[in-house]
């Protein structure tokens, strides 16, 4: 398992690449947890990539696919 640098939910390495969730960036893969997470990361990956932007970033919409904005670590087994 990774760690999502948006987010900072664990990633499973096999699913994130199937999803294509998985990135290359300066000699060095990221898994990204969600569509919404990759979103973040994209235009900005250097914010991400060093580990310096704190907590996890406030995304449109939770990793979990719920409302509301991912001010949270994603617990997987957790709803909503």
């Amino acid at each position: 398992m990774k760690v999502c640098p948006v987010c900072h939910g664990r990633v499973d390495e096999n699913d994130a690449a199937a999803h294509s969730r998985m990135v290359y960036y300066l000699g060095r893969f990221y898994y990204l947890m969600c569509p919404q997470c990759k979103a973040a990361f994209m235009p900005n990956p250097n914010r991400y990539a060093d580990g310096s932007h704190g907590g996890p970033a406030r995304v449109p919409t939770r990793c979990d696919g719920s409302e509301g904005t991912n001010d949270r670590p994603f617990e997987p087994n957790r709803a909503g």
